[in-house]
């Protein structure tokens, strides 16, 4: 498993990237979905609270 490193970003949101990976940034052009997963409570621990609703974006 690898580690993540989220040094100095404690508190931020976590999305679903657009290859489904887990990231900081939201998805953010048109026709793309954001969904919010958790956040970053220390440089290598996530809280994982997936919101089950989602934002697809548009122009």
């Amino acid at each position: 498993c690898a580690a993540w490193d989220f040094s100095g970003q404690t508190g931020q949101l976590l999305f679903v990237g657009t290859s489904s990976q887990i990231t900081l940034a939201a998805p953010s052009a048109s026709g793309q979905c954001v969904q919010r997963i958790g956040k970053v409570a220390d440089p290598t621990t996530a809280f994982l609270n997936p919101d089950m609703s989602f934002v697809q974006l548009v122009e």
